[in-house]
């Protein structure tokens, strides 16, 4: 039996920018912000604000039941669903 550990927001943001054909550059380009950040969102240094996660929403293409989640797990709700979460 697997234990998976549902992903991080970062991870999430990492595999979402990838299928949508992104460079860390180009969504930092796209939201207004470094690509710094973008890389600190990625690996869990840092989390996006709520300003932010709207923009990823839109830039990402995030379906809205899938944002529901990011924002679950921006809250810190450890018992939020990760399966299908994003397209």
């Amino acid at each position: 039996m697997s234990l998976r550990q549902p992903c991080k927001l970062g991870e999430k943001i990492r595999i979402q920018r990838i299928r949508c054909g992104l460079t860390q550059k180009q969504l930092g380009d796209i939201l207004g912000i470094s690509v710094t950040s973008i890389h600190f969102w990625e690996v869990g240094h840092k989390r996006p604000n709520k300003i932010h996660l709207e923009q990823l929403k839109k830039a990402l293409a995030v379906r809205p039941s899938a944002y529901k989640i990011l924002r679950n797990l921006k809250m810190g709700n450890a018992s939020a669903e990760v399966k299908g979460s994003l397209p």
